[in-house]
């Protein structure tokens, strides 16, 4: 343990002790732990801790700040997690007559900072101790990381750092140490303060959710078909609608390993974005970036006012108004490298929870237990996936979903164009979204968990935005692939109403921030590819 040489009531500890690191966590307990008691949620996220720091060793370090005139009482803490990232530079000179850089080639493997846990006592707020706790922590961290640069350098290249960074008398010019090691590190959080962070240096990213509501969550005709290919899955029994349900379950190996391999398949999906340099106006997804925070409502005012579907957008290429645009990208780009590890960080909290709250109700237990899902349509030949997590002890996230690769050996039925057109939307799949969106909702209420949220960020990567925004607004809650006709002329199906979250930031507490690596200045331009909920932790 290592700890400043304050005379102060209060001292910043850096530490590593377990017995901290439980009352950390039974601190932040206090307003966090759900419908768990503090201790328990000390308990549970102290063993989380432990065995994370086990297999990723000085990737997760703690800092607190204690009361000297109460015991050396924990009463603010943070916690720095490192984290693999993407990083691809931008191209600043993006003029037809320009030698290309060798530098700009590929994609660079950086390391991310993740703040978290961030708490004050509710009887010593308003003391400035949570910004001495995340400045201590951000610096603390900051010099360790240009030592370990020093240390590491080669000293027999005459451009090495440690040569760059020290002057005569061998002090470290820090400005000069920061410049170098902001390309190679940067720092993220999720904020639930607001914009509180920005006096960091933080930059907000907004971030729009549907927000999927579990009163009269499903149509009869929705339920009935998860229902069905859930029994079907169980009973191993013929299948149903040319189409096969795997439950991924959290205490089967081979299904872990299918996990890591949707991991995978989403990390290929971001370096193909990352990679991305020349995209064209009309063909590109739209997405959100640090020079361009459009939110979703407004990005649906430059498509027909009654369809953001494909159909629409094809009306409007032809328009005089809206002349082809190509662009190329000049804007550096981040994105954080898909994580088994964080994904099992919130998973061992989820599961703790229900065996704690509902020992008594084995469906509850039954369904923590189920953690995704792989949907294939034989008649397509195709496969799709869907990930989740209960986060903040209240509400399930949708985490991933997309097309995957999944290889199944007993598959009944060949391929067929019919089913194709049948199912098919222009090329997307509205069907088979229907049921993985249906079952992950499913799942939701069988948790008994508060609401469903998936961002914006973490749908398809091959399916538009705004096509997107259709499915949830027109196509799901109307149901209409799985109704009767009884079901079309109920009032069940019009309860259903999916909603565009805007301002996350207000509605959900709830903002991702990036930082520059040794730079307080929050004004920077830098794109945050894919800043969903998959690195939350």
């Amino acid at each position: 343990m290592t700890e400043d040489n304050s005379a102060s009531q209060f001292q910043f500890v850096k530490t590593d002790d377990p017995g901290i690191i439980k009352e950390l966590y039974t601190l932040c307990g206090s307003e966090w732990s759900g419908q768990l008691t503090p201790e328990q949620f000390g308990e549970i996220m102290q063993q989380d801790h432990l065995e994370y720091v086990d297999k990723n060793k000085d990737k997760l370090l703690t800092f607190v700040i204690q009361d000297t005139s109460k015991n050396n009482k924990v009463v603010a803490c943070a916690c720095v997690r490192i984290v693999d990232g993407f990083y691809k530079p931008g191209d600043k000179s993006p003029t037809i007559s320009s030698v290309p850089d060798p530098n700009l080639f590929g994609v660079k493997n950086v390391t991310v900072l993740l703040i978290a846990y961030v708490f004050t006592h509710k009887d010593y707020r308003k003391n400035g101790l949570a910004q001495k706790c995340v400045s201590g922590a951000i610096e603390h961290t900051e010099n360790s990381i240009i030592q370990q640069a020093i240390t590491r350098s080669d000293e027999t290249k005459p451009d090495n750092f440690k040569r760059l960074v020290l002057d005569d008398n061998g002090d470290v010019d820090t400005s000069l140490a920061n410049d170098y090691l902001s390309k190679e590190y940067f720092w993220m959080l999720y904020s639930g303060v607001q914009t509180y962070y920005e006096r960091f240096g933080f930059k907000a990213y907004p971030l729009d959710f549907y927000e999927l509501p579990l009163t009269n969550p499903l149509s009869e005709g929705q339920e009935a078909i998860v229902k069905q290919l859930i029994q079907n899955e169980q009973h191993a029994s013929a299948k149903s609608l040319g189409k096969e349900l795997k439950l991924i379950r959290g205490d089967n190996e081979a299904d872990q390993e299918l996990i890591k391999f949707m991991l995978q398949t989403r990390e290929l999906e971001m370096v193909t974005e990352l990679n991305k340099l020349n995209y064209h106006s009309e063909l590109e997804t739209p997405h959100k970036s640090a020079t361009s925070l459009t939110n979703l409502t407004d990005l649906l005012v430059l498509s027909k006012s009654t369809s953001a579907t494909p159909l629409s957008c094809a009306l409007e290429e032809n328009s005089p108004n809206t002349p082809p645009a190509a662009h190329t990208q000049s804007i550096s780009k981040l994105a954080l490298k898909p994580s088994y590890d964080t994904f099992r960080w919130n998973v061992l909290l989820e599961q703790y929870s229900a065996k704690k709250l509902h020992a008594d109700i084995p469906s509850v237990i039954e369904y923590t237990n189920i953690q995704g899902a792989i949907l294939t349509n034989h008649h397509q030949s195709k496969s799709y996936y869907i990930l989740w997590n209960t986060l903040m002890q209240r509400d399930l996230y949708i985490l991933s979903m997309g097309e995957i690769e999944f290889e199944n050996l007993n598959n009944p039925t060949m391929g067929s164009s019919l089913g194709g057109i049948v199912n098919e939307l222009d090329g997307y799949n509205f069907q088979d979204l229907d049921i993985l969106i249906s079952l992950a909702v499913y799942v939701a209420k069988m948790r008994s968990v508060l609401n469903v949220y998936v961002s914006v960020n973490d749908l398809p990567e091959n399916v538009p935005k705004t096509v997107m925004y259709d499915f949830f607004m027109k196509y799901y809650p109307n149901a209409s692939s799985f109704s009767n006709e009884n079901d079309k002329n109920s009032e069940n199906s019009d309860n259903i109403k999916v909603k565009l979250v805007t301002d996350a930031i207000t509605e959900m507490n709830f903002l991702p921030m990036l930082k520059l690596f040794g730079n307080n200045n929050s004004n920077f331009d830098l794109d945050w590819i894919d800043s969903g909920m998959l690195s939350w932790g």
